[in-house]
């Protein structure tokens, strides 16, 4: 792996003001996407939470709505009809000027369905996103500086992707289904940016981070993992500033990586993309499969 470039250091402190933008956070009702919101409110920008639990979003809102203007958008990505209902809430005229695509599961014990019939890791962490995103291409457009940062893992690094088992037709692993996904996360976020060049499409990490997104592991691997983040990972709070720092840099290009300097924690840098998602072939063939999977037409 490449050596990670450093940034100067980067912290809360040195996001400006936000006021003004409109943001669009999925999976915001707790960990990542919940300090994400917090710190843009509090910097003034227009937040709307995107959450699957209509409870544990009003309960993200009540604490959120302390910091600044927060708004919760019933959203599930595990639902293309949901998907389309939420687009259908928009407000027509609004632009988003930031879309991140935060929300996901991992390691799912057993393979499990979406209810349109796909498998629910990559159906959440990846076909979710990809249809949401496409979804909301006319509302990115009336921004004038438009960006989507989409949410990938330290796990993206060490698989490939099998673009003849991407529903797990073949086989299933929990953990390997997962990784799969989140190195197709970076593949979708290539291929966004390539093909509308208009927007700015970024991808950030957030090294090992004390979340809960390991609730559906097996006991035992929960033990396991619980115990890495406490060993190598950091903050829900530090895990957060490669993901703010991608939704509020100016002059980012596409593609641009950021994750913890030291792999798995650390101060935030610009980190290599893993080398089986530079393959351009690959990535195209991976978005028309994906359209065909979410039923999109063009």
């Amino acid at each position: 792996m490449k050596k990670y470039l450093k940034l100067k250091r980067f912290t809360v402190n040195n996001i400006p003001p936000q006021v003004g933008k409109n943001i669009l956070i999925t999976g915001a009702n707790s960990g990542l996407g919940f300090e994400a919101a917090k710190v843009l409110a509090m910097k003034g920008a227009n937040v709307t939470i995107a959450c699957r639990d209509e409870q544990k979003g009003k309960e993200a809102l009540n604490l959120l709505s302390n910091f600044g203007e927060v708004h919760l958008k019933i959203l599930d990505l595990a639902s293309l009809k949901s998907i389309n209902e939420f687009h259908n809430q928009l407000e027509e005229n609004k632009p988003i000027d930031v879309l991140i695509n935060n929300a996901g599961v991992m390691s799912i014990k057993e393979r499990t369905f979406t209810e349109d019939g796909l498998e629910t890791q990559m159906g959440v962490n990846h076909l979710g996103h990809f249809a949401l995103t496409h979804s909301l291409l006319p509302f990115l457009e009336k921004s004038e500086n438009p960006r989507v940062v989409t949410v990938s893992s330290i796990a993206a690094y060490k698989t490939k992707l099998d673009l003849e088992n991407l529903n797990s037709e073949k086989y299933y692993m929990p953990f390997g289904t997962y990784k799969q996904s989140k190195l197709a996360n970076i593949f979708f976020a290539n291929e966004l940016g390539w093909r509308y060049p208009w927007l700015t499409s970024l991808i950030a990490h957030p090294g090992v981070s004390h979340t809960e997104i390991g609730r559906n592991m097996e006991t035992a691997m929960q033990h396991i993992f619980s115990a890495a983040q406490n060993i190598i990972g950091h903050s829900t709070q530090k895990g957060a500033l490669p993901i703010l720092y991608a939704a509020i840099k100016s002059n980012l290009q596409s593609g641009s990586y950021f994750g913890p300097e030291a792999y798995s924690r650390g101060a935030v840098a610009r980190v290599p993309q893993p080398k089986e998602a530079r393959d351009y072939e690959k990535a195209e063939k991976f978005w028309e499969i994906s359209k065909k999977l979410v039923r999109l037409e063009n």
